[in-house]
């Protein structure tokens, strides 16, 4: 019997929602993602019957950039004016990254020059995609890559990243450890701890609210990630203007594994096959995601004022997002990491194809 778009849905959120929730009640940082990630991979791959509509990623990230954005105070919004410095550092990484990883790609795993670049470019997916395509590059292996990269980094980091602060290599970030000591707050947006349900409740609709506002005027005007981004700062907005409203915490499992369902419901056996038949440069793409991030991580913090893990996540090329609900999850400074990861899509959009079309006769 054929399944309808809805039900089709309906099934691919209900494997979503099992798989994250059994990982996450493990403890595992972000395990609500990644155990719905891999569970809608797997069903993917053994039946073909999982969807998720285009137009319903940017319902869960409105609702992301609510949760995300009701942790930022009037506090944080004065922080930010010191990141002109750690902003400009930011950039030049990317850039150094960008042409790190593209230059092994086609040494070592034989793209052409424009493959390379926009497979290796931290930015959107379907962008960097539709864009190569200006360029005479392969935008199907593009996708594969950039794919392998968005992955690797919700599979990987939250591995690596509670084994160094296990080490006390990086510890949660002064200013939320801060705001957790805050009475009736419990970390980002000052979620419901069990008391004040009826408040709590409020606080999550006009934090949506607000979120929906700007998330979908942002991506109406298709700024990078605007529906997240727009989210963010509606939210916030909100949140400073009305003080200090309670996001209800038993949403933020269903958000993390509403996203890892997305990115598992686009891994097909596809893809999979690809990635075998070109494991060279998959093999670059996840030893690059791992060991550029860190070094440079490390370099941006000593020249800059950020702290270390928030200098890491903010290097981490993985999603918005999942980098931000992953850090969120790890006790970090949400808000100067998110905006600096809203810089590297811009950035990534608006500088690096121009740069590409430079570089490229001498690459």
């Amino acid at each position: 019997m054929l399944l309808g778009p809805l039900a089709r849905l309906l099934l691919t959120f209900t494997v979503g929602i099992i798989g994250g929730f059994a990982v996450g009640r493990l403890k595992v940082p972000a395990g609500y993602m990644v155990g719905s990630l891999i569970a809608v991979a797997v069903f993917n791959f053994t039946t073909g019957i999982s969807y998720y509509p285009a137009g319903f990623r940017v319902y869960v990230q409105i609702v992301a950039g609510s949760l995300i954005g009701s942790g930022i105070s009037r506090r944080d919004v004065f922080a930010l004016r010191r990141m002109l410095w750690p902003s400009l550092l930011m950039i030049v990484y990317f850039l150094v990254y960008t042409l790190l990883v593209s230059f092994f790609m086609t040494r070592i795993g034989g793209l052409d020059t424009a493959t390379a670049l926009f497979a290796s470019a931290p930015g959107g997916l379907t962008d960097m995609a539709l864009v190569s395509l200006e360029y005479g590059a392969n935008p199907a292996l593009i996708i594969i890559l950039q794919l392998v990269r968005l992955i690797g980094t919700v599979a990987l980091y939250p591995i690596i990243f509670p084994l160094l602060e296990r080490r006390g290599i990086i510890k949660p970030s002064r200013e939320r450890i801060s705001a957790q000591e805050k009475p009736g707050t419990d970390g980002v947006g000052g979620a419901g701890s069990g008391r004040g349900g009826a408040e709590s409740v409020r606080g999550t609709l006009i934090l949506i609210a607000a979120a929906a506002a700007g998330g979908m005027l942002l991506y109406r005007l298709r700024f990078p990630a605007g529906a997240l981004v727009g989210g963010m700062l509606g939210s916030a907005t909100a949140n400073i203007c009305l003080k200090d409203l309670r996001f209800e915490s038993r949403i933020r499992p269903f958000i993390q594994a509403f996203s890892g369902a997305y990115i598992g419901t686009n891994l097909s056996r596809g893809d999979v096959l690809q990635m075998a038949q070109s494991v060279p440069t998959v093999l670059i793409m996840l030893v690059s995601i791992v060991t550029v991030p860190l070094v440079f991580g490390y370099i941006i913090h000593k020249l800059s004022s950020l702290e270390l893990g928030t200098a890491l996540f903010s290097a981490a090329p993985g999603g918005l997002m999942e980098t931000a609900l992953l850090a969120d999850d790890m006790g970090m400074d949400v808000p100067k990491i998110s905006l600096l990861h809203t810089l590297r899509l811009v950035i990534s959009l608006a500088l690096l194809p121009s740069l590409f079309r430079l570089i490229m006769p001498y690459f």
